[in-house]
């Protein structure tokens, strides 16, 4: 088993988990996999303004609710 596999637990230790290692006599030493958003990149910038949200992409359409 490739090193960094994930794999999913069931049980008492449920989650998310990646292989670490795997030992010679077939025991995996088992990491939690790290969860969003510690996973996510940092984003430089800031976020559009809802006017330069409009200009990029167009008007949002309305669904007639309000």
């Amino acid at each position: 088993m490739a090193k960094n596999t994930h794999v999913t637990l069931a049980g008492a230790r449920t989650g998310e988990y990646l292989v670490e290692e795997e030992l010679a006599d077939g025991r995996l030493v088992l990491r939690p996999e790290p969860a969003y958003p510690s996973v996510m990149p940092a984003r430089n910038g800031r976020d559009a303004t809802p006017e330069e949200r409009e200009r990029i992409l167009g008007a949002v359409p309305s669904d007639g609710e309000g």
